[in-house]
């Protein structure tokens, strides 16, 4: 459609909605179908069957997701609360589909559409239809955004927008993953699209595209009021898990029937179809079991999928009936026929044998059973509904009412570690194991791996997984226990492996989605793990209203945000996950949240916030007893010191990190303490203790299988093969981390890789190339808002600058870091002052040089960078250059090849025009074993000062002496960008270099 036309249409769709808005409506549903358009080309909107005052409840209530899914705006599809700018969306889809001939983000299933819709807005409209005039294509940019108050403020906006033919600019960043951490209700791609939910009475199906697995789903029992609402939860919960001690049934676990119960009523108010549950669940067979009163005792009546007739017990109690029923051979047949024949295939006539199931009630009394009974299904409800900490006092009731109650105390220990109470979670594992001596195996082989992963013992927890999988091959909770247990012991590839095998089988499981996205960061693919797995897992979370798994991958997508680099977004997450944290009463994983939104607070210079927060979370681990956290915020508060530029402070911290690490046998957190205190010591000068840190950080990384770890290794120990003037080394580990980090889409670790190269091809003299990849590495900091990043990257750009003489230019660039250096470390602020004193110094500004020459000297003192603090110091001129002076003696200590090359092409300068040609020769020979390892930046000066020394046989200046210079000179210029060729040329003729006169040789 042409933009006029299309424009004109949307202008008086846009008039209907502010009408509708300036009365409280929002439509909810406009799509094309509901736009009409007359002979005359006047478009009217219908059926506004699904609007909502905005008056009514405030807004449209949360969770509720209303209107047809192709239109729906990116909170409708999470089911947050919606307002009138969800009306804009619409439009704005329609605009778009107008514009184009085509809908955005096309080509998936509708859920991977929704999620695309959700995570980014959708590509320009220019890219399809390059005709489209730019403010249109801006409007339809404003309509289209993720969040709703990045979009204009209202319909009248869009009137006026039309009106004048222009759109204000928005600066507000609109990158990808900006929304992602608000999704909460869809579920994607291989595991249906969400529900959409009309408030009707029965909830609607849901769409599953996997084949449903062999196993069975407990439904909720059904019974009167007169049963308590916390019993009715035990017995059920009972009942599920005494299916699933049976070898060979498999059963769907409490918290992945909860999931999908609340995937197709949120309210917990309707009927839910059996069928839609199958599916949802990713079941074939469903069990039922209903109470009745009769004649002063209760009834127990069990209707299994395809069974051909119910089975029933009867006792003075619910519970009663219930073990009565589980212990009929006839309910044990019913079951074992079930589990013998898929749903749609004819039961079998008889099945393998089976034995009565046990519910493992109280063995008290009928008040104490009774009080432990509620107690237990507090919990266990607590535990479904995501509030662990909730579980835990009424889980401690049901454990004291009846001690040997083995199943409260496997609740109790599973919400003692979800909130990070691990002694406690190791008493009641304990007193769990020794209730359970006498009871089924599996009950058994659950507890002991829940104790060896709370000792650390992996491998052991894995192997009792293993063959409750061999037992039960279709028991995915222990296929998730597995997998778990492999990642705990750094199996990273394996997990991830296994845990791909999961979500083949049931897509509809946000606790595999969670672990599959955790162990793909841990692995080094967070690009994926952000983009797909937690994606899932979040939306699946969020539309079961799960908030404590919506908390962990909250904060699981701030640590994927942070590797790839994005800071913004995983502040942003980190903050949400801390609010969803404490909401739970997850003590432990808030101060986890805690630490991260700290470090990643200090990378973003926001150091007294960021030391603030680590005090927070350094107090919350140690009133939980929690070692490693500890050590992990005291490693955080060394990065925090490091960004300050304190790397004494931060050698300290890092190494009391690393030796709690050791102690508790730590490993990822091992390799990084390794890898902090092999760069504390890098820049306090000390590069034999930095490289044999980080060589034992790159092992153990590489032990792990962390590629991320990896990367920054192969970094650091580029970084040390430039001071060393290994240049080969360097650029080969540099190169192979950038190709591994744009390889994982980490947008950190290639910043850093290029600030690396850019360094390298400083010192080698290849100007054109640094200022390159200063650039590209400014770029993708500026990128991720990391200031200091830009800073030490753009002062790398000043320095080659200066390198050509380009004075100007390097002001200019000087100029526009300041507002980053003035918020950077003592280091950046340094070498800012030291260059900014150069720059005076050519100026003729010899006060103005030596003013930012004392602040260099500050700055260099305060931060702790041996380097920078010797660079400082041979850039005074009140310090003689010269052989035998302590400066000397600490330069060749350091062992910085570029600095010692500079430092010698210093005291050659002095020796010339003081005539010592002897001393010149003698500097000459040292700089010469140097320069032999490839190109240098200071080669064709030293050269050239060395030539006028050079005499032939008969004591005459020889010719061949310049050869090398001229070479030298002719490979710098030849690696300088073309327009910077005039000013070095010009400079290098006013300072009558390239005409060095001989000086004595006697």
């Amino acid at each position: 459609m042409a933009p006029d036309q299309a424009t004109a249409i949307v202008r008086q769709l846009a008039q209907g909605l502010a009408a509708a808005h300036a009365r409280g409506v929002i439509h909810r549903d406009l799509k094309p179908a509901n736009v009409l358009i007359d002979g005359d080309g006047n478009a009217y909107i219908s059926d506004f069957g699904v609007a909502r005052s905005l008056a009514g409840q405030g807004l449209t209530q949360s969770g509720a997701v209303v209107g047809t899914p192709d239109y729906l705006s990116p909170e409708q599809a999470r089911g947050d609360a919606i307002d009138a700018r969800s009306d804009l969306y619409a439009l704005g889809l329609i605009f778009y589909e107008m514009l184009t001939g085509a809908m955005p983000f096309q080509g998936g299933t509708l859920g991977e559409i929704l999620a695309q819709r959700m995570l980014r807005p959708p590509p320009p409209v220019t890219r399809l239809k390059p005709e489209t005039p730019p403010w249109i294509a801006r409007l339809v940019d404003r309509l289209l955004r993720v969040q709703p108050a990045h979009r204009l403020p209202d319909a009248q906006a869009v009137i006026h927008a039309i009106d004048t033919r222009s759109v204000p600019f928005d600066w507000r960043p609109g990158r990808r993953g900006l929304a992602i951490a608000a999704v909460l209700a869809l579920l994607l791609a291989g595991a249906g699209y969400a529900t959409w939910y009309f408030s009707r009475p029965a909830a609607p199906a849901a769409v599953a595209s996997v084949a449903p697995l062999h196993r069975l789903v407990v439904l909720p029992v059904q019974a009167p009021a007169a049963v308590p609402a916390a019993r009715a939860t035990a017995l059920t919960s009972l009942l599920r898990t005494a299916l699933a001690n049976q070898p060979g049934v498999a059963v769907v676990d409490g918290e992945r029937t909860a999931q999908a119960l609340r995937q197709l009523d949120p309210t917990g108010n309707a009927t839910v179809a059996p069928d839609a549950l199958l599916r949802g669940a990713g079941a074939d067979r469903a069990l039922q079991v209903s109470f009745a009163p009769a004649a002063g005792r209760w009834t127990a009546t069990a209707r299994l999928t395809g069974a051909a007739a119910p089975a029933q017990g009867s006792g003075d109690t619910p519970q009663a009936a219930l073990a009565q029923l589980a212990g009929q051979p006839v309910f044990a047949a019913m079951i074992a026929r079930g589990m013998n024949a898929p749903a749609k295939s004819p039961p079998a006539k008889s099945g393998p044998g089976m034995k009565p199931f046990d519910l493992a009630l109280p063995a008290c009394d009928a008040a104490c059973a009774d009080r432990a009974l509620d107690g237990y299904g507090a919990g266990v409800a607590a535990l479904l509904r995501g509030a662990p900490a909730q579980a835990l006092d009424p889980l401690r009731t049901a454990t004291a009412t009846a001690p040997g109650f083995t199943p409260a105390w496997i609740a109790l220990a599973e919400a003692a570690q979800a909130v990070g109470e691990i002694d406690l979670a190791y008493e009641a594992v304990e007193r769990g194991q020794a209730a359970a001596a006498r009871a089924p195996r599996a009950v058994q082989a659950r507890l002991a791996a829940e104790r060896a992963l709370l000792d650390g013992d992996a491998p052991a927890a894995a192997a009792q997984w293993r063959q409750a999988m061999a037992a039960t091959p279709d028991d995915t909770l222990a296929q998730l226990g597995y997998a778990r247990a492999l990642g705990a012991g750094g199996d990273f590839r394996g997990a991830i492996a296994a845990l791909e095998k999961l979500v083949a089988r049931d897509a509809n499981d946000p606790r595999a989605w969670y672990e599959l996205g955790k162990f793909s960061i841990l692995a080094g693919q967070a690009q994926r793990a952000v983009d797909e797995y937690l994606v899932r897992a979040l939306v699946l979370y969020n539309r079961g209203g799960h908030r404590y798994g919506a908390g962990e991958t909250t904060n699981a997508l701030g640590i994927g945000y942070a590797r790839l680099g994005q800071s913004a977004d995983a502040e942003e997450q980190y903050r949400k996950a801390v609010e969803l944290r404490r909401a739970v009463g997850n003590r432990r994983g808030l101060a986890t949240s805690l630490r991260n939104l700290g470090n990643i607070l200090s990378q973003r210079g926001k150091f007294d916030e960021a030391a603030g927060i680590l005090r927070q979370a350094g107090e919350l681990h140690t009133a939980l007893g929690d070692r490693a956290g500890e050590a992990a915020v005291e490693n955080e508060i060394g990065v925090l010191a490091e960004e300050r530029g304190d790397y004494t402070a931060a050698l300290a911290a890092f190494r009391g990190a690393l030796q709690t690490w050791q102690q508790i046998g730590e490993k990822p957190g091992i390799a990084q303490a390794l890898n902090d205190i092999g760069f504390a010591h890098y820049q306090l000068g000390a590069y034999d203790d930095a490289q044999a840190y980080w060589m034992q950080s790159a092992q153990a990384y590489a032990g792990l299988g962390d590629a991320t770890g990896t990367i920054r290794t192969q970094q650091n120990l580029g970084l040390l093969a430039i001071a060393r003037g290994q240049w080969n080394s360097a650029r080969s580990q540099l190169e192979a981390s950038l190709k591994s980090a744009e390889g994982l889409q980490m947008l950190e670790e290639a910043a850093v890789s290029r600030r690396n190269l850019a360094e390298l091809e400083l010192h080698q003299g290849h100007l054109d190339a640094a200022i390159a990849q200063a650039l590209k590495a400014q770029a993708l900091f500026r990128d991720r808002e990391d200031p200091r990043g830009q800073a030490d990257a753009g002062l790398l750009q000043v320095q080659a600058l200066l390198a050509m003489h380009a004075d100007a230019q390097a002001q200019q660039v000087l100029k526009a870091l300041a507002p980053a250096i003035e918020h950077a470390s003592a280091e950046q602020r340094g070498i800012a002052a030291l260059l900014q004193a150069q720059l005076a110094q050519r100026a003729g500004d010899a006060p103005a040089a030596a003013a930012a020459r004392t602040r260099a000297r500050q700055f260099a003192r305060g931060s702790g960078v041996r380097q920078l603090q010797l660079w400082v110091a041979m850039t005074d001129p009140a310090a003689p250059a010269t052989a035998s002076g302590p400066l000397d003696r600490d330069i060749a200590a350091l062992g910085h090849v570029p600095l010692q090359l500079q430092w010698l092409q210093a005291r050659m300068e002095t020796t010339a025009r003081s005539g010592r040609a002897d001393a010149v020769r003698d500097d000459y020979r040292k700089a010469l074993a140097l320069l032999r390892r490839g190109d240098s930046l200071y080669a064709w000066r030293i050269h050239e000062l060395a030539s006028a020394t050079c005499t032939g046989s008969d004591g005459k200046p020889s010719p061949r002496c310049g050869d090398a210079a001229q070479l030298a000179l002719s490979r710098l210029r030849a690696g300088m960008p073309k327009d910077g060729l005039d000013d070095f040329d010009l400079a290098l003729a006013r300072a009558g270099h390239g005409r060095q006169r001989p000086v004595a040789t006697q």
